[in-house]
């Protein structure tokens, strides 16, 4: 991928994204609140779930072809976004959730 023929908005976003994971994960590790995350992922039925949301995305995005798959696709969409608020916000890093739905909802607003 050359970054040169990436729209100036996809520039933004990727630029934004990066800086918003290197101060949260900053911010996590500093503050010792990685630990809860950890702990989550260590959670045995907790990380199934997670296992599972993960194919199901992968099946909703790569291979979900019927009708209405526009609206389950963009009701993923949503769902993602409230899991990584959720995560966000039991790591007790609050002020992330923020900027994470500042960022998501002003540049994936037409996310296709």
């Amino acid at each position: 991928m050359n970054i040169m023929n990436v729209p100036n908005e996809e520039k933004q976003f990727i630029i934004s994204a990066i800086i918003f994971l290197l101060f949260t994960l900053l911010h996590l590790y500093t503050t010792g609140k990685y630990e809860k995350l950890i702990r989550l992922f260590i959670t045995p039925i907790w990380f199934i779930s997670f296992i599972i949301i993960v194919i199901w995305c992968i099946y909703v995005f790569k291979y979900h072809q019927q009708k209405g798959s526009e609206k389950v696709k963009e009701t993923t969409k949503k769902a993602i976004i409230a899991f990584i608020i959720a995560i966000l916000s039991s790591s007790g890093i609050s002020i992330a959730v923020f900027w994470f739905v500042w960022i998501a909802t002003y540049y994936l607003s037409d996310w296709k």
